[in-house]
């Protein structure tokens, strides 16, 4: 009983887990769009503040068990993928190299 009550625990999602996952990811972010920054238009601006609100939200989803850990890191994907081609440094479809742990 000890045993499965200490591995419960261990797979408790933790919201300060996952925002240190999205602090990793927005530095990344920084880091290559550095300056490109200011020619990003307000409509592209928007549909980053829409990815935003998906991230938030699985993240919420997540710690309650509503979605699992590939869902969250498709989220991540998306969400650094949005401002690499909002500021024109990738296409749509190029894939982001993930660098966290599954």
């Amino acid at each position: 009983m000890i045993r499965t009550v200490a591995a419960d625990m261990d797979s408790v999602v933790r919201i300060e887990d996952l925002s240190q996952e999205f602090d990793k990811v927005v530095e990344r972010v920084i880091g290559t769009v550095g300056v490109a920054y200011t020619a990003i238009g307000s409509d592209r601006l928007e549909g980053i503040s829409r990815i935003e609100r998906q991230v938030d939200a699985c993240a919420r989803a997540y710690v309650a068990g509503r979605c699992d850990r590939s869902l969250w890191l498709q989220v991540l994907d998306d969400y650094e993928r949005s401002w690499l081609v909002a500021a024109d440094l990738a296409s749509v479809d190029a894939p982001v190299t993930q660098t966290m742990a599954a």
